[in-house]
C-alpha cells in the first residue's frame, strides 16, 4: 500500500506533453503528467514502485 492524497486540481509544474514527455523534480517532489492523470510524488519512493505506478497509469 502507498500512502495517497487525492487532489481535485493542482497547477502542473511544466506544460502539458506526453506523458514520456513530463517529468518535473524539485525540491524533493517530483511531477509526472499522463494522458488522463497526474502523479505527483513527495519524498522517497523506489525505483520497482514508479515503474508500477507509471505502467498503471499509462494503460
Amino acid at each position: 500500500m502507498v500512502p495517497v492524497n487525492v487532489m481535485d486540481d493542482v497547477p502542473a509544474m511544466m506544460p502539458n506533453k506526453p506523458a514520456h514527455e513530463t517529468v518535473s523534480v524539485s525540491g524533493g517532489c517530483f511531477e509526472i503528467e499522463f494522458e488522463r492523470a497526474r502523479l505527483h510524488i513527495r519524498g522517497d519512493v523506489s525505483p520497482a514502485m514508479l515503474k508500477l505506478l507509471i505502467r498503471e497509469l499509462s494503460l
